[in-house]
């Protein structure tokens, strides 16, 4: 996947709900890459929060510690603290079966998760547009 030059990534506005640096090394400085992480958070991320929802709402706990997890790991290749951290406690809590707790954290990590996904979203959008010219 041949990736538009560099000078378009440097130009996006500043994150705040990430770290660019620690991800794009954590991915082996592959822009290409992290483009398509940044992808798969933004299409994967209201799925799971409302795999964690419904888990809740039917009791099952062990579908919200899952569900947590996965959000959990998408988020860390971001080094996005705050959604690791809320979906840490979120997936605790289901290890636990303690619905009650992690009803509450829900509405913090969705806020969260909903930041990060807007920041994310012009690197999602740039994957998408590389991918489109690689098929043409």
């Amino acid at each position: 996947m041949a990736l538009r030059p560099a000078a378009n990534l440097s130009s996006f506005p500043m994150n705040t709900c990430f770290n660019y640096g620690e991800s794009l090394k954590r991915l082996g400085d592959d822009q290409a890459l992290f483009c398509a992480m940044a992808r798969c958070f933004v299409e994967d991320a209201d799925g799971l929060l409302g795999e964690i929802a419904e888990g809740n709402l039917r009791g099952e706990a062990q579908r919200v510690e899952r569900a947590a997890h996965s959000l959990k790991g998408l988020a860390a290749t971001f080094s996005a603290a705050t959604v690791v951290s809320k979906a840490q406690c979120i997936e605790e809590c289901g290890r636990q079966a303690n619905l009650t707790r992690a009803r509450a954290v829900l509405p913090e990590l969705s806020e969260e998760t909903a930041r990060l996904k807007s920041e994310l979203l012009p690197y999602a959008t740039l994957d998408s547009a590389n991918d489109d010219e690689s098929h043409a």
